[in-house]
């Protein structure tokens, strides 16, 4: 079986980040530039106002050669509810922060299952 490269990889698809605070969305994408800098990485947030796109145009746009997208949970559920991203489109979500793993804020908890959902891949059961 051949190896997958970046010259064969699927480049309609993208890296979403998630982080679960606006300040984080914006140090996260610089240390991501930092370590990628031939990689497009764009910071999605209410700062840069997100939340005021309203269709899938105006996404398609911004996200024209992204690479990576790094922003909150919230801005990910959003645009999946509004099928402004589609599940198709994500090739691996990142999340940051681990430590919230253990006690983890109902809205990110929402966001997860819906991820979860969405990707027809629920876990088994036990």
């Amino acid at each position: 079986m051949p190896s997958r490269t970046a010259d064969s990889a699927d480049l309609t698809k993208r890296i979403w980040f998630l982080v679960p605070k606006v300040k984080l969305c914006e140090q996260q994408c610089l240390a991501l530039q930092a370590q990628i800098p031939s990689v497009l990485i764009m910071s999605l947030s209410s700062a840069n106002g997100v939340d005021n796109w309203r269709n899938k145009k105006v996404w398609d746009s911004a996200l024209t050669n992204v690479r990576i997208v790094v922003a909150t949970y919230a801005v990910l559920q959003n645009a999946l509810d509004d099928a402004f991203v589609t599940m198709d489109s994500i090739a691996l979500i990142v999340m940051d922060e681990g430590k919230i793993c253990t006690r983890l804020d109902q809205r990110i908890q929402l966001t997860l299952n819906k991820l979860i959902i969405a990707s027809g891949r629920a876990p088994a059961a036990k």
